[in-house]
């Protein structure tokens, strides 16, 4: 069970297992985002914070075009742990965010 102790190293874990690499590039490349995931509408780049996935898509178009919730101007789509006092929260967020997420992977 994910906790907001571990909710961080949890989701970071779970990007490096589907394939998002750490981007080591200029930070000002990415707008401070620290992962890049490969997906098929594109690049997914993502910030994990100790109470939220901050994610923005590098084609908002494509992501548009998918039918999924982005912001139109930014292309940003996050995630947020919504309940301050539910204990499941943590766990439940990144499950929305995984099955979200698997649904644009490429095929391994």
């Amino acid at each position: 069970m994910t906790t907001r102790a571990t909710f961080k190293q949890d989701v970071e874990s779970y990007l490096l297992t589907v394939g998002a690499r750490r981007w080591t590039g200029p930070a000002a490349d990415l707008l401070g985002y620290e992962f890049v995931l490969p997906t098929t509408l594109g690049e997914l780049w993502v910030i994990v914070y100790d109470d939220m996935i901050a994610c923005r898509w590098g084609n908002v178009k494509k992501a548009l075009a998918a039918g999924l919730c982005v912001n139109p101007y930014t292309g940003k789509w996050n995630f947020h742990i919504a309940t301050q006092h539910c204990q499941n929260a943590p766990t439940a967020t990144l499950a929305i965010f995984q099955a979200e997420a698997s649904s644009f992977l490429p095929p391994a």
